[in-house]
């Protein structure tokens, strides 16, 4: 098992966990839900209600993506199952912080495009990051969030944007040199 710094288990989940490694042979591999915090107040929505990651597994029973550097994803060998309770998620304290955090993303998913040959246009530095807001904020009900959920939906609208910008910057200089 492991977590990230800005993670906590509350007791509920802590219970379940132990009650599914004394009982659950058949999988390989546990997702976690997640509640999300921003500045201390839960986020509810926003595009995060069905946010899931995998955070316990069986002992040789897992291996990582090696061209994922952001997000790694799991390769689970054997079945897998989602827990009940949900795993705090402490992850966006100011405006700020979470811009910054997603910059930083951003140059890292970049950095993989431009690795892939991938390139970028119109489309994705206006469109992508206008939908995502949209889809978010609208359809996902980010605005529920409060004015949490309208920062959280721009800064990640933000963060596509930045994405393919940074794309191209690193595309443009290597035709460079």
């Amino acid at each position: 098992m492991f977590i990230d710094a800005d993670e906590r288990i509350p007791e509920p989940l802590k219970n379940e966990i132990l009650e599914v490694i004394d009982s659950d042979t058949d999988r390989a591999g546990f997702m976690f839900r997640r509640q999300h915090f921003f500045n201390q107040k839960p986020i509810n929505y926003s595009g995060y209600q069905t946010d899931t990651t995998y955070r316990l597994f069986k002992n040789g029973k897992v291996t990582y993506d090696e061209q994922k550097t952001v997000h790694e994803m799991p390769i689970i060998e054997g079945k897998s199952a989602i827990l009940k309770h949900k795993m705090l998620h402490y992850s966006f304290t100011t405006k700020e912080n979470f811009k910054a955090k997603t910059e930083n993303y951003s140059r890292l998913q970049a950095l993989e495009l431009y690795k892939k040959g991938k390139k970028t246009n119109l489309y994705h530095l206006t469109v992508k990051p206008a939908y995502k807001f949209l889809y978010n904020y609208i359809f996902r009900l980010g605005f529920l969030d409060g004015k949490e959920g309208f920062d959280i939906c721009y800064i990640n609208a933000y963060g596509v944007h930045f994405r393919y910008k940074e794309l191209k910057r690193l595309s443009l200089s290597s035709l460079k040199q």
